[in-house]
């Protein structure tokens, strides 16, 4: 059985959003993947210094 190939698209979109979320908890920021809705990819929230 053929194992199934990702296209580059899906791979080069799955590097981008992990190069974002890595600045995204550098700055102490939280990050939430959104699996399945085309044109939305991360939801970023932000906090202040009481949380």
């Amino acid at each position: 059985m053929a194992k199934k190939k990702r296209p580059r698209e899906h791979i080069i979109a799955d590097l981008s959003v992990n190069h974002v979320e890595r600045y995204v908890f550098l700055c102490g920021y939280s990050v939430e993947r959104v699996q399945y809705d085309y044109g939305f990819d991360l939801i970023l929230f932000t906090y202040h210094h009481h949380g």
